[in-house]
């Protein structure tokens, strides 16, 4: 088991990181007194590496598990090396009494460094001595290859049953366009930003009409149909043709009238909507025209049929 770069630079800044946490307590000792002599201490220590190295490699026998401690043993005594050298650089200790503290004398960092070797430097002294993790070992598993051949045929159970549901039919490109004027007013109103829209006849009534709030469809029906007639008014005073569309906007609304036969769609939108709205409002007029044109196909081809047609919904 190699060590890679990633793991040694892992395992050197976990070292600095607890090297540094006994810098939060120092001087106090915390009534830490394990009164043991300073050899005492380090054999107990040895022995605590030992068992820690078996525990963590079960597998290990004695020669290597001694080498894992040793190297459990030097991890600790350079975390120790390190607290020392954060002590003078920050503390401003001496560097005898800074080795001292790191070593054997400030109980807290002593008793941390030595719980944490083994953890620390675990993987480390695997890939120093080539042992392979339990955790990440996988027994050999015979890969069983089935030809052909040898694979057994599934059996297919036939359920006869009366279909009750006949094919579906491809959709063409034309059912896009509906068939009833409730739903070309509604294509309108589903763009956001509408208000109100409405399909009015010759007199303004109604003939389809889709609102979302305050607005009196009726009221604007009728509305809009003498803005129609006025406009219409002025251009045959003026001597020009009757109008196809008028837009206007009116605070933050916007007014869309737009000629379909005999009848006008009406859309009031926001006045910051964009060109989205327009579309669905062209869309709509063609979703009229044609299903006026399906429905009189014998005298729409001409103006008058189409006024007939507009003028009998």
């Amino acid at each position: 088991m190699a060590l890679s770069v990633r793991d040694t630079r892992h395992i050197f800044l976990v070292a600095l990181i607890l090297a540094a946490l006994p810098m939060l307590v120092y001087p106090n000792q915390l009534g830490f007194d394990v009164g043991l002599s300073t050899p005492l201490y380090f054999l107990c220590e040895i022995a605590f590496f030992i068992a820690a190295a078996m525990l963590l490699n079960r597998d290990l026998s004695i020669v290597p598990g001694g080498l894992s401690a040793a190297i459990f043993l030097a991890g600790r005594l350079g975390m120790s090396v390190i607290f020392a050298a954060y002590l003078m650089l920050m503390e401003r200790v001496p560097f005898g009494e800074a080795f001292g503290s790191a070593l054997i004398q400030f109980k807290p960092a002593v008793i941390l460094f030595s719980l944490t070797a083994p953890f620390v430097f675990g993987s480390f002294s695997r890939g120093i001595l080539g042992i392979r993790s339990r955790r990440f070992t996988k027994g050999n598993q015979e890969r069983k290859i089935i030809d052909g051949q040898t694979r057994p045929e599934p059996t297919y159970t036939a359920v006869h049953e009366t279909s009750l549901h006949h094919p579906t039919p491809a959709r063409s490109v034309n059912e896009f366009f509906s068939r009833s004027f409730s739903d070309a007013v509604a294509h309108v109103g589903q763009y956001s930003g509408v208000h109100c829209a409405m399909l009015i006849d010759a007199e303004g009534l109604p003939v389809a009409a889709w609102s979302r709030g305050r607005y009196d469809q009726e009221m604007w029906g009728a509305l809009s149909r003498k803005l129609v007639d006025d406009v219409g008014s002025t251009c045959g005073l003026g001597g020009v043709s009757q109008p196809d569309s008028l837009e206007f906007r009116s605070g933050n609304e916007r007014f869309n009238l737009q000629r379909v036969a005999d009848m006008w769609l009406v859309s009031i939108a926001d006045a910051a909507s964009d060109e989205l709205e327009k579309i669905r409002v062209n869309q709509a007029v063609e979703m009229v025209t044609r299903h006026l044109q399906e429905r009189y196909k014998n005298v729409y081809t001409t103006e008058a049929g189409r006024t007939y047609a507009g003028s009998t919904v």
